[in-house]
């Protein structure tokens, strides 16, 4: 059993490996409440590959944003 997490817009990532217990149920919870969110396989490699470049596009996203309010001050 793979537990894979990813905190979304950050390079942070976690996976748990053993079996399905009580305990891996635990500490998903808690790793959860962290902040994390949970991902399938392919989610979990894609955020490996190209968490730069999301954060990039939030940022760019922003910058838009701020430029815009101020074009209509």
């Amino acid at each position: 059993m793979k537990l894979r997490f990813t905190k979304p817009l950050s390079r942070s990532r976690f996976m748990v490996r053993g079996p399905f217990t009580e305990d891996s149920i635990f500490l998903a919870q808690r790793v959860i409440d962290l902040g994390y969110s949970p991902v399938t396989f392919l989610e979990f490699w894609k955020h490996v590959f190209f968490w730069r470049l999301q954060r990039r596009r939030l940022q760019k996203k922003i910058e838009d944003l701020d430029e815009s309010n101020v074009d209509s001050l």
